[in-house]
């Protein structure tokens, strides 16, 4: 971290410098971290500073449609969209997830003093059902949504939702 003593020495931690006995301003300096301003007093013999800096937390305001999905950083539950949560500098692997729908994942860097907007459209997991089509007599020609599939009897695996099926036979309607 930078450290500057009464806005005149400036140095890089950990140091050690000889001051005067007295009062001195010391200010603190690292990316990713709070800040640190603080008048010290030095007494004749040696004295030893220490100093923790906290981390200075970004926001990151997740959205995603639908919303509720579960938001996911370095492996941690952290809430649902859409909400803002507090993130250290640095790298991190995000991951929005939600029942029926792909895991969203990115990696991002979160950069100190700089809140970041993260907006995501979720997409749905398609899901196959199987369908068994018969026919009295066997052998129909089966058209599924204007496509011929095959002929009955056929297990079909198709998307959930509405679609035209048709049945053919010479010689039956």
């Amino acid at each position: 971290a930078k450290l500057i003593i009464d806005e005149k020495i400036e140095t890089i931690t950990p140091a050690v410098i000889e001051l005067s006995p007295g009062q001195h301003l010391i200010s603190i300096e690292k990316p990713g971290f709070v800040p640190l301003k603080k008048t010290i007093n030095v007494s004749k013999q040696h004295k030893v500073f220490s100093f923790a800096l906290p981390v200075e937390y970004v926001e990151l305001y997740a959205y995603s449609r639908p919303e509720k999905a579960q938001i996911i950083v370095d492996d941690h539950f952290k809430g649902y969209t859409n909400t803002t949560i507090l993130l250290s500098p640095g790298e991190h692997i995000l991951v929005f997830r939600k029942n029926g729908f792909e895991d969203y994942r990115q990696e991002l860097n979160i950069l100190p003093r700089n809140p970041q907007v993260l907006s995501v459209e979720l997409k749905e997991i398609k899901k196959l059902g199987r369908m068994n089509f018969h026919s009295d007599p066997p052998g129909a020609a089966l058209k599924l949504d204007g496509k011929v599939i095959g002929k009955t009897p056929l297990v079909y695996e198709l998307t959930p939702g509405e679609h035209n099926v048709v049945f053919t036979l010479p010689d039956y309607q």
